[in-house]
């Protein structure tokens, strides 16, 4: 089976974990695209940000979609910002099954501070814990139109394994 599965959604959601276990469940490659864009660049994604700028990381965040579409059997873990920038949701659709981890505003919020997450992650590096709520708040209400086009929508806060179980069982009736 030639299949390619793409995961979307909110920073802090589960994208590398479900993608890596999906992965393992699947024999599927799995593919980060912040890990091909840090390699291309040979800096991490807080880095790009601060010497290159969001837009220079954007146009490269485009490049390495396109690059990962190539592989026809693989796990596609994205960036949270990735499918609402350029023609990216339009070849996520065109090219995979795609599925949104959903989170609540609050659950992302606990898992990003928990984590220590926040620190890692250049749109948020900078802010306290009351700015991180508003610029979650208001980041997801604008990305949530681009997030809801996935092929399938998935509560990020059930098990790895019933998430991927879901997603296995939904992309048998894809195409």
């Amino acid at each position: 089976m030639n299949m390619r599965i793409c995961i979307i959604g909110m920073p802090g959601c589960g994208k590398t974990k479900i993608g890596k276990r999906l992965s393992e469940l699947t024999d599927m490659l799995f593919i980060e695209i912040d890990t091909l864009i840090e390699r291309h660049f040979d800096l991490s994604v807080t880095d790009i940000f601060e010497t290159h700028g969001e837009h220079r990381f954007r146009e490269v965040e485009k490049v390495m979609l396109k690059e990962a579409m190539k592989y026809e059997n693989a796990v596609i873990s994205t960036g949270g910002g990735l499918p609402c920038f350029f023609d990216n949701l339009k070849v996520i659709k065109q090219n995979s099954f795609s599925v949104y981890l959903k989170l609540t505003e609050d659950l992302l919020i606990q898992r990003l501070t928990n984590t220590g997450e926040l620190k890692k992650r250049p749109l948020f590096s900078n802010l306290n814990e009351e700015e991180v709520k508003v610029y979650l708040s208001k980041t997801l209400k604008e990305r949530d139109s681009y997030y809801k086009q996935a092929d399938l929508i998935l509560n990020a806060n059930d098990t790895f394994e019933n998430i991927c179980n879901s997603i296995l069982d939904n992309m048998k009736d894809f195409r």
